[in-house]
């Protein structure tokens, strides 16, 4: 085999090694792009839901706050009344309160509960698809 043979023979083998490289880098940059497509929908997906408990904690709030405000006097003179007839004591049932705020609790607690099985649904159907 002579010197021009040879250096082609070179030359076509890298070349080939080249294209081969080429071929495998293509794929894999394919699949990370699908891989970045993924990861996107998962951080809008992530964003929404932190919004949505964002707003769940602040209607929470909101009803635990009504509680406090319910049980404030709404009239001087009736109070006044109610504690001349009653007693002091009669005003302050922290049972009713602890009930009405545990069931604000319960509710709320449930609600969070469902959008968090919603959420570890869609976390279980990304990664299926990474398999």
């Amino acid at each position: 085999m002579g010197f021009k043979a040879a250096m082609q023979l070179v030359e076509e083998t890298q070349k080939q090694k080249r294209e081969q490289r080429e071929v495998f880098i293509i794929k894999n940059c394919n699949l990370l792009n699908s891989f970045q497509l993924n990861l996107r929908e998962l951080q809008t997906s992530i964003n929404k839901e932190l919004d949505s408990f964002i707003n769940i904690s602040k209607f929470w709030m909101e009803d635990l706050n009504k509680v406090k405000s319910d049980q404030a006097p709404l009239n001087f003179l009736e109070e006044l009344d109610t504690i001349m007839k009653q007693g002091k004591d009669s005003l302050l049932n922290k049972e009713l309160v602890v009930e009405k705020i545990n069931e604000i609790n319960n509710l709320w607690s449930a609600k969070i509960n469902r959008q968090l099985e919603k959420y570890c649904q869609f976390e279980e159907d990304m990664l299926s698809n990474f398999k």
